[in-house]
């Protein structure tokens, strides 16, 4: 009989994202009805970026986590398999949604800009571009997960060569 593998699950935390999420989509309706309607006037609630931080917060605890009861388990961390793990987790998605939003934005855009960012975005340094005031509108809130990676890059490797005192 196989066992089925244990996943980390913390029930009480579907609270925490569901406001991170509200906030976020809240702040993108109230920037878009402004922009759209701009005689409106609504004063916008710049409440994204607190749902951002408490997603970030979520997603490290969540990663160092994981990373804590693997090394709890096993003595170390296979960061082989740490990484073959986010790679299958977020990289399809996000490689097919750059790969429609880049052939909408061709078609519809001026493709020197596409050529001039697309590679942040395939790099996962989307929030390059996004610090720097520009990036491709359709994508530019892949900011976020270039983040997001930049973090698995390093945090693994961190607490691989951490010492137990």
């Amino acid at each position: 009989m196989v066992q089925a593998k244990k996943v980390l699950y913390y029930k009480g935390l579907n609270g925490i994202r569901a406001i991170a999420a509200l906030s976020v989509l809240l702040s993108h309706i109230i920037t878009g009805a402004n922009y759209i309607y701009p005689q409106l006037e609504i004063d916008e609630l710049d409440i994204a970026n607190y749902g951002v931080t408490m997603f970030f917060t979520l997603s490290g605890f969540l990663i160092s986590s994981l990373l804590l009861m693997e090394q709890k388990k096993s003595g170390t961390i296979k960061l082989k398999d740490f990484y073959i793990r986010r790679i299958l987790r977020i990289w399809p998605i996000y490689y097919l949604y750059i790969f429609i939003s880049a052939a909408c934005l061709y078609f519809f855009l001026d493709t020197s800009i596409i050529q001039a960012e697309l590679l942040y975005y395939l790099t996962f340094f989307a929030n390059v571009p996004f610090i720097l005031g520009a990036g491709l509108m359709a994508i530019s809130h892949l900011w976020s997960i270039g983040v997001e990676e930049q973090f698995y890059i390093f945090w693994p490797w961190l607490f691989k060569n951490t010492k137990k005192s």
